[in-house]
């Protein structure tokens, strides 16, 4: 597998080159979930509890159940896992998808909220213009 397509979906590192995401996914069909960009810089994640508050406040306001195991330490160590395993060392946008289990049409079958991390260098530290 190779390491630059890596992503974590739901605590598992798989290949962004495989379907991860279906068409019944609910954030592709009906654009039910939600995201966060979040800034690598230095190796060190920047304002990190300020966007995990923001995604939990958002799954709150969808009603989307978010598993309890999902802490803030939780998202830094799989971000950290992911970030390594791609040889990232210094500089990413990592981005942070929320969405709803698949299927349902105008009501969901379920409100288990699941994710997606992805991570991508960046040659510059600050936010560029």
């Amino acid at each position: 597998m190779d390491k630059k397509n890596l992503i974590d979906l739901n605590g598992k590192l798989v290949s962004s080159a495989e379907p991860v995401i279906y068409a019944d996914n609910r954030s592709f069909r009906y654009g039910d979930g939600l995201f966060e960009t979040i800034r690598l810089i230095k190796g060190k994640l920047h304002l990190a509890d300020i966007h995990y508050k923001r995604l939990m406040a958002g799954c709150d306001i969808l009603k989307m159940e978010v598993n309890p195991e999902w802490t803030q330490d939780y998202f830094t160590q799989r971000i950290s896992e992911l970030v390594e395993e791609k040889g990232i060392t210094a500089n990413a946008r990592v981005r942070m998808n929320f969405f709803r289990t698949a299927g349902g049409f105008y009501e969901p079958l379920s409100n288990q909220a699941e994710y997606l991390i992805e991570a991508e260098p960046m040659s510059t530290e600050g936010y560029p213009m």
